[in-house]
């Protein structure tokens, strides 16, 4: 006989919350490390308790962890910072120049509108002197 599915909504009964919790932590936990084995790739997980009472706990652990997971996993973080750092320099520069070039080209255009602007002034004149 297959199983009913469950109603997604938060479990009222504190204990078998609780329960729950510690059951799909257990299973997310295991889900974690076979990804990482399976597919080698870097994965971690952070978990709170269901009501905050606990400290957040960690996947892979520190105690848990071999030394050279631990440095890969911050080499791993600092490429991320590093990735994110040279982004951030990339797009300040690119702004920067935008607007140094605008700056360059606005005494430039300046002339040029102040000559239509002129123009304008004039053949308005020119219409009221007409009327």
């Amino acid at each position: 006989m297959p199983k009913g599915r469950i109603k997604i909504e938060p479990i009222t009964n504190s204990a078998a919350r609780n329960q729950t919790f510690r059951k799909r932590k257990k299973g997310l936990l295991k889900k974690a490390n076979e990804l990482s084995t399976l597919c080698g790739v870097k994965v971690c997980a952070v978990i709170n308790s269901c009501d905050n009472t606990e400290p957040p706990e960690f996947w892979p652990s520190k105690e848990g962890a071999e030394a050279d997971q631990n440095v890969e996993l911050r080499n791993t973080l600092e490429n991320f910072t590093t990735n994110i750092h040279e982004t951030l320099v990339q797009a300040v520069e690119v702004a920067l120049t935008t607007v140094l070039q605008r700056q360059q080209n606005a005494p430039i255009q300046q002339p040029a509108v102040q000559e239509a602007q002129h123009h304008q002034e004039d053949s308005s004149d020119d219409e009221l002197a007409e009327n």
